[in-house]
């Protein structure tokens, strides 16, 4: 319950948590350009426990704005690989991977498979994720 205008909440009574479900995109640009705003002006905490964008392309251009007492537990780009495996399959391609997993993995199977590739891996701070490594970039060369 939101405290009446002008007035703040009482920082003795205890607040709630408010336990929304998941959110999850799962389709190619299921959420593009999608502005999604999350309001809190109640005394409770609202907690989000994940956002979720099974693919990297999911979620492009898409916005989260959280004002107030919002925490995200976790954010969730689907992405833990790019493998490249035929000659210039990802040639001269610009892909940016918004938070990929713990542990990414690029793979270019043949010399010429990632040629001009421009790869940008775009960790927003603002997500609770914790990430520690990249895995590996493998690049192969031809038999």
């Amino acid at each position: 319950e939101a405290p009446p205008p002008g007035m703040v909440c009482n920082p003795e009574r205890p607040s709630n948590e408010i336990s929304l479900g998941p959110i999850e995109f799962y389709g190619d640009k299921s959420a593009q350009s999608a502005i999604i705003t999350i309001n809190n002006i109640g005394c409770n905490k609202v907690i989000i426990p994940s956002i979720t964008c099974i693919y990297d392309t999911s979620c492009p251009d898409t916005q989260f704005i959280f004002n107030g007492d919002v925490i995200l537990q976790e954010f969730n780009s689907g992405i833990s690989s790019l493998t490249c495996s035929t000659a210039l399959e990802c040639g001269n391609l610009v892909r940016t991977i918004t938070n990929p997993e713990n542990g990414f993995v690029l793979e270019c199977l043949l010399t010429d498979s990632c040629q001009g590739l421009h790869l940008i891996l775009d960790y927003q701070p603002s997500t609770a994720v914790y990430i520690d490594h990249i895995n590996e970039f493998r690049f192969n060369q031809a038999n």
